[in-house]
């Protein structure tokens, strides 16, 4: 079923889809421990820019948050 849905895709739509299936996949590679979270974020707008910069305007502010937690003992 998602095959159908995704080849109905007009051209655009298709390449955009794309390039946020790609951009994530990088991101998941770049989450380790200890990665900053702003770090993350700035990566993912340069990739935006440099792959698509139309997209740019429409990028959000901010991609989550980051959550730390130390065991204290």
């Amino acid at each position: 079923m998602c095959v159908v849905v995704a080849s109905t895709l007009p051209q655009e739509q298709e390449s955009v889809y794309n390039l946020l299936l790609n951009l994530q996949a990088e991101i998941v590679q770049k989450m380790k421990d200890g990665a900053v979270a702003r770090e993350l974020y700035q990566y993912a707008l340069s990739y935006v820019k440099k792959h698509k910069p139309d997209l740019e305007k429409h990028f959000v502010k901010n991609i989550g948050f980051g959550v730390s937690y130390m065991n204290q003992g």
